[in-house]
């Protein structure tokens, strides 16, 4: 207890006044000799500390202070001890009687004898550990939410009511291009492009008449260096929150993600119509056959200098040109028969360069930039003669009054490639670009230029079939292939193509060895063209040949025939393919020479078979019997 005589004051009020009000002080309080002994204790502090009063009264104020904290009040003591009848405050951390931590506020005063030296220090101590957790919190929340803001990839802008932003997070220089306090204070809907501001600002309108409404559209925005992003705003009116005041609205570029997805879109609607062409491409190359093969058979039987024959060789031409237009077909749906194998691109480019030359004409210049170290693709060579040629010829198209056309190679590292073509698998790749400085193109029309039947150019002029081969062709050799362009800035094409470490060695092609006439074949056709046309020429050159119209019919003739060297059979029938028919009639005569042909690509078609002989349509009777002699001679 606290004894007011021996504090040498007068006692106006009494001895039990002092005493109730200190025992009943709703705070801490303590008396504290100048040696930190703790000499008085009141109910409110053991209860704060969790000891007992005897228990404190055997304690020195550092024995229940915080390690960390114990030269906190030593030099604010020493100012009190020395002044006299010093006051101070501070705030400091005691350890409680069950090793917990309390954070106290304290009040110290000094009592003075009558002679006024310094006797006691007078202590009052306030919990203050709920409000300052609480604080803490707070802090780390707010450091949290600041570095969430900060670092995140999407931007946090705060709007007030007029629009006018408040705040705007670092992300926006990602995004658009400004630094964060460029826009403090500016309208945000200054950011978006002219035509979309109407609906914006509408829009926020709307959403600033509701607390708590909230809104989410796509729009354009401006970037600083002149160009346009697809961003997403989500927004919601916080105006009525005091610690925000203002509209918060969250802005992700979907740029990347809508560029993505038309890539998808105009990939699968150039599939689709890559399925068409191929369809279309096989049955023209059906009828195409019929009429080069009787063609070249009708030729033979007529003598040199007939006017005749000259009117067969323009009808002999013309099919010509109409097989090449079902190549471009083929291209588009990528269902070209290829050979794809190690080629070495620049000696390719420089051996079309005096062809490329003859297509540019004079008036336009055209440099190669060829470095020695890009090395092979896996291309087919006569695709990649294809590819040059188209793109050269459309870069010559864009520049009627001349210019400058640059090819250039360069070897892509894996990394670059996907970054360059998302989505594209993991490998080296040899990069060809093609570069024009002709009338450019806008957006639309680059969007749509590899589409089949798409052109730009006059009637008459083109098939719209020549950008869209090359994307066919590009994609069957699984590369990819882009365009950049503006208007009256020229154009650049970007191919990209697998490459092959070193080229394979060219097998040699011996001649087929003479073998004995009257050889047995059968020829499994359901188109009666083909079929008559197929048997004709193997019946002239010596064969012996039956022909069946299906499956069925195919099966039972071959029983019928006791050595049969040889079957031709189409691929696709009605009823049953030329692959199950070659399963079924081995299962019966066991294995047998076999010569698939198809308008179609062989690896769409053959599957598992896919080694077996194959001949494309249309063919030449020279080409058909070379290939009959070619399989017996083996």
């Amino acid at each position: 207890m606290v004894d007011p005589e021996t504090l040498g004051s007068p006692e106006p009020l009494g001895r039990e006044f002092f005493q109730r009000a200190f025992e009943d002080a709703p705070i801490g309080m303590a008396l504290v000799g100048v040696d930190e002994r703790i000499v008085g204790a009141n109910v409110a502090l053991c209860r704060m500390l969790g000891y007992s009063r005897d228990e404190l009264l055997r304690l020195t104020v550092p024995q229940i202070t915080h390690p960390d904290d114990l030269a906190v009040e030593v030099e604010l003591k020493a100012e009190a001890l020395e002044g006299g009848q010093g006051a101070f405050r501070v705030e400091k951390r005691y350890v409680r009687a069950d090793g917990t931590v309390l954070i106290g506020r304290l009040s110290v005063s000094t009592l003075v004898d009558d002679d006024g030296a310094p006797r006691f220090f007078v202590g009052q101590l306030e919990d203050v550990t709920r409000e300052r957790r609480a604080e803490e919190a707070r802090r780390a929340s707010e450091a949290l939410f600041r570095a969430l803001v900060e670092n995140t990839t999407e931007v946090f802008v705060v709007v007030g009511a007029d629009g006018d932003a408040l705040h705007v997070s670092p992300a926006i220089s990602d995004l658009l291009g400004w630094a964060p306090g460029d826009r403090v204070g500016l309208p945000l809907v200054d950011l978006f492009e002219t035509d979309e501001q109407p609906a914006c600002r509408a829009a926020f309108q709307t959403l600033v008449a509701q607390p708590d409404a909230t809104f989410r559209r796509v729009v354009r925005m401006r970037h600083q260096d002149g160009g346009h992003r697809q961003v997403e705003l989500v927004g919601r009116n916080l105006l009525h929150v005091p610690e925000l005041g203002g509209v918060v609205i969250t802005m992700r570029d979907l740029t990347r993600e809508q560029n993505l997805q038309e890539q998808l879109t105009r990939a699968q609607r150039l599939d689709s119509i890559g399925r068409l062409a191929g369809g279309v491409a096989h049955d023209f190359n059906n009828m195409l056959g019929v009429i080069m093969g009787f063609g070249e058979l009708l030729g033979m039987s007529i003598r040199e200098g007939k006017p005749s024959l000259d009117d067969l060789d323009e009808i002999m031409r013309a099919a010509a040109m109409a097989r090449d237009v079902t190549q471009k077909l083929l291209a588009v749906g990528r269902r070209q028969n290829t050979s794809p194998r190690p080629v070495d691109v620049n000696a390719s480019i420089n051996g079309n360069a005096v062809l490329l030359a003859k297509v540019l004409g004079p008036g336009v210049q055209m440099q190669l930039v060829l470095p020695d170290d890009v090395g092979h693709a896996r291309v087919d060579p006569s695709q990649l003669d294809q590819i040059i040629l188209n793109l050269a010829t459309n870069a010559r198209d864009a520049m009627p009054d001349g210019g400058r056309l640059v090819i250039e190679t360069r070897r892509v590292a894996a990394e670059e490639a996907v970054a360059l073509s998302p989505g594209l698998p993991m490998g080296s790749y040899l990069q060809l670009t093609i570069r024009d400085t002709g009338e450019g193109m806008d957006e639309e029309t680059t969007r749509h230029i590899f589409e089949p039947f798409y052109t730009t150019k006059e009637h008459g002029r083109g098939t719209g079939l020549g950008l869209a081969s090359v994307y066919g062709i590009v994609e069957q050799a699984r590369g990819r292939i882009w365009v950049e362009s503006e208007v009256g800035e020229g154009a650049s094409f970007y191919v990209l193509l697998p490459t092959a470490e070193s080229p394979e060695a060219a097998s040699r092609q011996d001649r087929p060895a003479a073998f004995p006439a009257a050889r047995q074949v059968l020829i499994v056709e359901d188109e009666e063209p083909i079929r008559r046309l197929t048997a004709r020429i193997l019946t002239d050159s010596g064969y012996g040949v039956r022909t069946a119209k299906n499956l069925e019919e195919g099966l039972a003739m071959a029983r019928e025939i006791d050595v049969l060297d040889l079957v031709v059979t189409d691929v696709v029938m009605p009823g049953g393919s030329g692959v199950q028919f070659i399963e079924l009639l081995t299962a019966e005569r066991g294995d047998i020479e076999v010569l698939f042909m198809s308008g179609y690509a062989k690896a769409d078609l053959l599957g598992d078979n896919a080694g077996r002989n194959f001949i494309a349509k249309p063919f030449t009777p020279a080409a058909f019997v070379a290939k009959v002699r070619e399989i017996l001679a083996s």
